[in-house]
């Protein structure tokens, strides 16, 4: 399964799941966020090798702006030691730091 969240820079954003919507906490993106426009932000998870990267690619191209690597993926292939509880951390900030970047290019959505 694959869940899609959509986030406002502006709003609280919420998970759309199979089983109806969640409240997510966002103090961590909205406080590192310098986009002075609303912006919305598509985020794809789920498990590995079920094409969110491809997908992701498609819905920047369809709606013609910015989708933002997986920092993750990077990051562990790197990794020379099996990843702890404090890598999650980096991970975590490494993300937002991208997104951060390629928010400048995105045109009211960024994926």
């Amino acid at each position: 399964m694959i869940i899609f969240c959509i986030l406002s820079t502006s709003a609280s954003p919420r998970f759309s799941t199979n089983s109806g919507i969640l409240p997510f906490q966002t103090s961590a993106m909205q406080a590192t966020s310098q986009v002075t426009t609303p912006l919305k932000k598509v985020v794809i998870i789920g498990p590995e090798c079920t094409g969110k990267t491809d997908l992701s690619q498609y819905l920047g191209s369809h709606f013609k702006t910015e989708w933002v690597p997986e920092y993750a993926r990077a990051f562990l292939t790197k990794l020379n030691h099996p990843y702890d509880k404090s890598d999650l951390t980096k991970i975590a900030h490494g993300q937002l730091r991208m997104e951060d970047e390629w928010m400048q290019g995105a045109s009211r959505v960024l994926i």
